[in-house]
């Protein structure tokens, strides 16, 4: 039985305008949207294990995302998440989504038909709205869960919001080192130590390609977004609910993070660490594209 809702993912990754999307999405006519921007269903700690998030399955996140494993950053992870799921039940109580609410609180995800079920449920509304779920963390997921997401929402659109590897990456050491916000147990060495696979445009953009065709994905630009927010936002409406209009569209930045100019010796390690991402974005979207022209500026800097 194939399932309609949601009607869109928007995978990410992080730090390319995600929060900014969906707060425009929560006034938009036309589209509803859950009561969190980041559900968070199918990313590997929360869906591959279960909600009763079990203390190894943050070691491995926080392992993997460069992280000092301590006490603190694990507490602060899983209050991260608990907080999501209180507002997540608030909201499926409200819509008198009982059962909803006492699955998403007691009971483990897995691959079974009724757990797709009841997140879709999540998603319900009227016919004429159009709703979605914005989690950049779905970006760097198994392809065994892609394949899961597609097999039962065979109709589902994909969006993915790219930006310049370095000032992405950039972006986020500032919101988990610098900001008053930091995570507890983050540290520079070690995220630049380890491939974490939110950084990884290659092996995202190719897992979710092996199973959702063409016309399913669009590709938009962080750059676009900056440049000219209102035709940004259009393009995306184009997509995922053609024929309507990107009505208004307020400008300013989401969450404006520490203003910190980058060390040019860590810029340098970010280069070095990037290079397999510029070639592969820019042979992918071809001469004249965004990721081509990332790729001839970082050129200049490093012999890559």
């Amino acid at each position: 039985m194939k399932l309609h809702r949601p009607h869109f993912l928007v995978v990410g990754p992080a730090k390319t305008g995600t929060t900014w999307l969906y707060e425009q999405l929560k006034q938009a006519e036309g589209f509803e949207m859950p009561p969190v921007k980041e559900v968070n269903y199918f990313n590997e700690v929360n869906f591959v294990d279960t909600v009763d998030s079990r203390e190894g399955s943050w070691l491995r996140k926080y392992e993997a995302e460069g992280h000092q494993v301590t006490r603190a950053a694990i507490k602060t992870a899983r209050n991260k998440f608990i907080n999501r799921r209180i507002l997540n039940q608030q909201f499926a109580i409200e819509q008198e989504r009982f059962w909803w609410s006492l699955f998403y609180r007691f009971f483990p995800r897995n691959t079974g038909w009724l757990s797709m079920y009841l997140y879709s449920f999540l998603f319900s509304g009227k016919d004429s709205d159009t709703t979605g779920d914005i989690s950049p963390l779905y970006f760097p997921i198994k392809e065994e869960v892609i394949a899961l997401i597609a097999r039962n929402f065979p109709e589902i659109k994909i969006v993915f919001i790219l930006r310049d590897p370095i000032e992405r990456e950039w972006s986020n050491i500032r919101m988990n080192y610098y900001s008053d916000l930091k995570l507890p147990g983050f540290n520079i060495d070690n995220y630049l130590a380890k491939m974490n696979r939110g950084s990884d445009y290659e092996y995202a953009i190719t897992n979710w390609e092996k199973h959702f065709s063409p016309h399913q994905i669009r590709y938009l630009f962080y750059d676009e977004l900056v440049n000219d927010p209102k035709q940004f936002m259009q393009q995306f409406i184009d997509f995922v609910k053609p024929g309507s209009k990107a009505n208004h569209v307020f400008e300013e930045k989401i969450g404006r993070g520490v203003e910190k100019e980058i060390d040019p010796e860590l810029r340098q390690k970010l280069l070095v660490k990037n290079v397999p991402q510029y070639h592969f974005l820019a042979k992918k979207f071809g001469e004249g594209s965004y990721p081509a022209r990332w790729l001839e500026a970082v050129s200049k800097e490093v012999t890559i």
